[in-house]
């Protein structure tokens, strides 16, 4: 806040200006947006994962080619071979889930930026169920939004 005084102040005293309801609120996250930050980083962790699970792959791969070619033995080559091919399963697997967990972290991220934070957030109704039953009792819960 500013302090300021002058000839409107009868009594010669500083006022704070600027401390009225400018409109202006503090922004944050909401739940959603903090959500979306955990979730972004988890999909950047597997981006990760699957960069550095196929970084030297390449090498690998030309290193498998040339020894089938040059000294075949196929127990060695088809172990080494299935060695590669779940090795790239298992990047594509990381590669593919990190980059839909970041677009939806950030997805969500942006959602909560952007919605309007006087609405109230809709509420989730829980209802316990409980019914008899011939062979004894049902138990549930109904959830809506």
């Amino acid at each position: 806040a500013q302090l300021v005084g002058g000839a409107d102040d009868a009594d010669g005293d500083f006022a704070p200006v600027g401390d009225e309801d400018s409109g202006e609120h503090d922004v944050g996250f909401g739940l959603l947006g903090w959500a979306g930050v955990g979730t972004s980083v988890v999909g950047a962790g597997l981006l990760a994962g699957a960069l550095v699970l196929n970084a030297g792959l390449g090498d690998e791969i030309d290193e498998y080619e040339e020894s089938a070619k040059t000294d075949p033995n196929p127990p060695r080559d088809s172990a080494r071979f299935d060695d590669i091919t779940s090795r790239q399963t298992t990047g594509k697997i990381l590669l593919f889930s990190g980059a839909g967990l970041a677009a939806a972290g950030i997805t969500m991220v942006l959602i909560d930026a952007l919605s309007d934070s006087d609405t109230p957030a809709p509420q989730a109704r829980v209802t316990p169920l409980l019914a008899p039953r011939r062979d004894g009792a049902w138990a549930g819960l109904r959830i809506g939004f």
